[in-house]
Order: C-alpha cells, then sequence, then structure tokens
C-alpha cells in the first residue's frame, strides 16, 4: 500500500484528480446501477447549496482503487446516508478499504453539522460486520440484507428509540415540493422505519423520492413535515395526475383530518 494515497473530496469544492477519477468510474462502470445519477449529481457539485457530500477516494497513481461516501441535508436535524463503498477487484483484500474507512471515521467526528445518524444498507454478512466495527447496528433485517443505523451526537442508541422520538406527535401537518436535502429523510428512515413496521416503502410510478429527484420529468413530488420540520410523508403526481400519498402510520388518521385524503 505504499504507492496508495488517500483523498477526501467535499462535492462542490473546486474539481480534484481524484474526483474527476471518481466520475470516470462512476460513468464507466456503474451504467446499470439505480444510484448512478444521483451520485453523478452529488460528485458534480449539483447539490452542495443544499447538502453535505464527502467522498473518501483512494488512488495508485492516477488510477482510482476504492471509494466510499457519507451525505446529509444542510438543516437542524438531518438524516445522513453512507455507503456508495467499493473497491477495486484486484486491490481486494489488502487493507485499502479498511483505511479509508478508518479516515472516514476519524474525520467524522470533526464534522460541525453531524446528522442525527447515518443510514445503509448491506446486502452480506462481510459488509454488516465491517460496518459494525464502527458503530453500525442492524436496524431492520430483511430476508436478503439488513438496513443498518449508526448514531451521532446526542441520538438514541438503538433505531427503535430514535423512531419513538423523530415521529413524535405533531401539532400540524403541512405539504411543501420536494427538495433533495430532505432526500435521506425519506428514502432512508422513513423507508426503514415502515419496513419495520412490516409495511411496504414506495409509491405506484415513483419506488423511491430519488427517481423523483433525478428524473424530474416523471412526474412531481412533495414531501409531508411536522412543525419541527420533521418529514412523516411523501406524495409522487405522476402523468396521469393522480396523486399517491404514503405517510407513517403513525400520522395517517391526522394526514386525513388534516388533508380530506383518504389513504
Amino acid at each position: 500500500m505504499e504507492n496508495v494515497a488517500f483523498y477526501r473530496y467535499r462535492c462542490g469544492e473546486k474539481p480534484t484528480l481524484a474526483s474527476r477519477a471518481l466520475a470516470d468510474w462512476l460513468a464507466s462502470t456503474e451504467t446499470d446501477r439505480s444510484y448512478l445519477p444521483m451520485m453523478q449529481l452529488r460528485v458534480a457539485g449539483k447539490a452542495a447549496a443544499v447538502c453535505t457530500d464527502t467522498y473518501y477516494i483512494a488512488m495508485e497513481g492516477k488510477e482510482i482503487l476504492s471509494r466510499h461516501w457519507h451525505g446529509w441535508g444542510k438543516h437542524p436535524n438531518a438524516v445522513g446516508n453512507f455507503g456508495n463503498f467499493m473497491t477495486k477487484e484486484a486491490a481486494r483484500g489488502k487493507g485499502i478499504g479498511r483505511k479509508m474507512l478508518d479516515m472516514w471515521y476519524e474525520d467524522l467526528s470533526f464534522e460541525q453539522e453531524q446528522p442525527i445518524g447515518l443510514f445503509c444498507s448491506a446486502m452480506n454478512g462481510y459488509l454488516i460486520d465491517l460496518y459494525g466495527g464502527y458503530g453500525f447496528t442492524q436496524a431492520v433485517i430483511k430476508p436478503t440484507f439488513s438496513m443498518l443505523y449508526k448514531p451521532l451526537g446526542d441520538s438514541p442508541a438503538t433505531f427503535d428509540e430514535l423512531c419513538h422520538n423523530y415521529y413524535a406527535v405533531a401539532e400540524k401537518l403541512t405539504v411543501k415540493p420536494a427538495d433533495i436535502q430532505w432526500r435521506h429523510e425519506i428514502d432512508c428512515l422513513l423507508k426503514f422505519a415502515m419496513s419495520a413496521r412490516g409495511e411496504t416503502f414506495g409509491l405506484p410510478g415513483c419506488k423511491t423520492l430519488e427517481e423523483s429527484i433525478v428524473w424530474p420529468h416523471i412526474g412531481d413530488a412533495q414531501i409531508v413535515f411536522t412543525e419541527k420540520d420533521r418529514p412523516v410523508g411523501w406524495s409522487f403526481t405522476g402523468a396521469d395526475g393522480i396523486t399517491h400519498w404514503q405517510i407513517h402510520p403513525d400520522f395517517k388518521e391526522q394526514f386525513e383530518d388534516s388533508f380530506s385524503v383518504k389513504l
């Protein structure tokens, strides 16, 4: 590993050799991945005004070997997403990915505006064990993967406690246009919370809020907020003009009463 260099890149800053190599890697090898448009958008700095996105990148010369990312919206009590971790096959088993994760973990404590926690999905036991060494626990266990949660700041240690606090009783609900800075509150926290209650996440014509952001031509999305600016649901209106809603179970009755919508 003596010839391997490690970099951090805050998306939106001046492009670097590492960030250009990352953009090229994504464009050339990830074309079959649903996350590609969102990652390209973030790496290009197009979300930098409202989101904090940081990539950790390992390179040997001009070749990128490994990368991973975390990101969250620039607002209080944000929900963070973690992942996009990949090491090229030829570079695996040499400790490169772990050294990069160690670098990320040390940096995390110095972030001035930390989110309430980080969320990710892991498809195999190796990643569950690896991330577990950095404070992630299994929030929801599914047949083929696990949803993981890492508390930050004074957030509760368990996912159940976090949900109990986050989805507290609201005095008022409002609906606002969807914005990329709230994507993780919907596609991570709400998805995990609904999965923990045995409910399927997603809406007809739009499986995730991410889809409505990277493909705005498919329709319009909105987010349901409490008076504390905590998203508790979302909607999608497709080309047919029909609006579908998905609300956290604890707020369904209140939402129906407030907006005269039968869910």
